[in-house]
């Protein structure tokens, strides 16, 4: 059988694969039973041939075949192409080896339905996508990790971890482990001090501290991402989104609306809903909206061109309060 796994979530994706290696290998699992290759390192013919060469000493072979970039939409430069027969690799899915089960796993999800590799193992094998987590299901096992960790975290510890891991499971493992590491009750300071933001979260940073009043530290951090290399019309752009989801909450919340209700109906995590109403607290909606104006308005002449980026970007953060 011939396989595909793809998706986003790398260890998600590391747990189907060992299951579908306890399923086909079971106890018999040494060095001739279970290869691992990489597609960007061997060309696909010496995958068909290590595919076609029997196991010695189990009945069953698997091979692990990842980084099939071929497969991808995205146009990579790879030194292995120009040695590529893939040919031989497309006769070999329209007859696999009922010894060796060869599975292609890609950590992403550009892959390309119409090429014609990915359409014989569709018709031949079997593939699987490996769905993204919303942020309900990412709280639930961000939360039961430090359970079985056995250490406790508070929940505004937490929900905070949850925010600046965003969907990324793999940068949750590694950070929560630090964690866990550091201490056997992880507070809120311990996570705002050990665990970097991204990109989007530094533009939150940067729109809180703005509607606190503290412009230093907006700029601080505006300088820090400058050095980066962090355009501002990408920072616009996140800050936009911020202070759509503060108008967007402020006006749910007139409406009679709840925390959860409000969540609910936007699509997001509750947690970003409370940040917003905490926020709502130092800039009324109606202002939100002002402010989002700002920035369309900034943008636009950004991009025709009429004011420099990071000069237009800084003036907007000096000018923020008035």
């Amino acid at each position: 059988m011939v396989y595909l796994i793809y998706g986003e979530q790398y260890p998600t994706i590391k747990k189907k694969l060992r299951q579908l290696k306890n399923k086909i290998l079971g106890e018999y699992v040494d060095e001739f039973s279970y290869v691992s290759l990489s597609c960007k390192s061997t060309t696909v013919q010496d995958i068909v041939f290590e595919a076609n060469k029997p196991s010695l000493f189990s009945p069953s072979k698997m091979i692990v075949a990842s980084e099939p970039y071929f497969l991808t939409t995205a146009k990579e430069k790879v030194d292995i192409e120009k040695h590529q027969d893939y040919e031989v690799l497309k006769r070999y899915l329209e007859n696999p080896s009922e010894e060796c089960d060869l599975v292609f796993v890609l950590e992403g999800s550009n892959i390309s339905t119409r090429n014609e590799i990915y359409k014989l193992i569709a018709k031949h094998g079997h593939i699987e996508f490996v769905e993204q987590m919303n942020q309900t299901q990412f709280a639930s096992v961000a939360g039961q990790y430090f359970v079985k960790a056995n250490v406790k975290i508070d929940q505004n510890a937490l929900d905070e971890l949850v925010f600046r891991c965003g969907l990324d499971l793999s940068k949750f493992l590694m950070e929560a482990n630090k964690l866990c590491l550091y201490t056997n009750h992880i507070k809120l300071d311990d996570v705002v001090s050990m665990v970097s933001l991204k990109p989007e979260q530094n533009a939150f940073a940067i729109a809180e501290n703005l509607m606190k009043g503290n412009y230093k530290n907006a700029l601080k951090i505006y300088y820090d991402l400058r050095i980066l290399k962090e355009e501002p019309v990408r920072l616009i752009a996140l800050m936009a989104s911020q202070f759509r989801i503060l108008t967007q909450v402020g006006f749910l919340l007139e409406e009679g609306g709840n925390k959860d209700s409000i969540a609910k109906d936007m699509s997001i995590h509750p947690y970003r809903v409370q940040l917003a109403i905490n926020n709502l607290k130092l800039l009324p909606y109606h202002k939100a909206q002002v402010i989002l104006d700002r920035l369309y308005d900034l943008d636009y002449k950004i991009k025709s061109g009429l004011v420099d980026p990071y000069y237009g970007f800084e003036l907007f953060l000096l000018n923020f309060g008035e």
